[in-house]
């Protein structure tokens, strides 16, 4: 059963993320900003180059690739979408991204790092959902390191 429940308070933040700024440690910083303890983000725009994840269960490894843009182009992100929970003055990403090279070829997966080239356009929602509820959901993320440990420790 899925239940759809309209939420009556939010709050919309918008960033316009400059050339040569790092992924993801600026959505982290942003997030730390809004003093919020969940934010859902979405983004589109374009980024210099990317590193990308994919998570294969069958041998509980990911895989990686390191995506670079054409000569003379940039990677267009096609979309650039997930959350961030913050406790305690911290806050875990996670994020994945579709990147395109050229009109017919795309990559996506987990967004482990990118530099962003020429900008990046991203709207950080806060749903208002009670902090007690979202940090219990995503506990998980705090017992890692980094809310990319997972991805980084196999690098």
């Amino acid at each position: 059963m899925v239940v759809l429940r309209p939420l009556t308070s939010s709050r919309v933040f918008f960033a316009k993320i400059e050339k040569g700024a790092k992924l993801p440690d600026t959505i982290t910083s942003l997030a730390l900003e809004t003093r919020t303890s969940f934010l859902m983000i979405t983004a589109i725009g374009g980024f210099a180059k990317a590193k990308l994840a994919v998570y294969e269960a069958s041998s509980a490894t990911y895989h990686y690739v390191d995506v670079t843009p054409l000569e003379n182009h940039v990677l267009e992100v096609i979309a650039l979408n997930g959350n961030v929970v913050c406790k305690n003055n911290e806050c875990k990403p996670h994020l994945h991204a579709i990147v395109a090279r050229k009109p017919d070829e795309a990559l996506a997966g987990h967004l482990v790092e990118a530099e962003v080239n020429p900008f990046l356009e991203v709207f950080l929602v806060d749903p208002a959902i009670p902090v007690n509820e979202i940090v219990e959901a995503l506990e998980h993320r705090f017992k890692l390191r980094t809310g990319l440990e997972p991805l980084r420790n196999k690098v």
